[in-house]
């Protein structure tokens, strides 16, 4: 299960991009949602055990995204 049940990739990636972009979150269009599915992104880094080094790589905004199991979330 979960290694950090806190983590919300959802959040990080938004509150990542909006930094990037001198934004806020809310600000974003179009939604994450129409680029990826959140609930999979979600699954996908919460439930992988921390030893895996698990990463998504996606385009949003122009952007390559790049967010690991830790929380961390490089943004090109």
């Amino acid at each position: 299960m979960s290694h950090m049940s806190q983590f919300d990739p959802v959040g990080a990636v938004l509150t990542a991009v909006a930094a990037k972009e001198g934004t806020t979150p809310e600000a974003l269009s179009p939604p994450l949602a129409d680029v990826i599915e959140p609930d999979a992104l979600d699954r996908l880094l919460r439930e992988s055990p921390a030893e895996s080094n698990a990463a998504v790589l996606f385009n949003y905004r122009g952007h390559a995204v790049v967010i690991d199991a830790d929380g961390d979330v490089e943004i090109n």
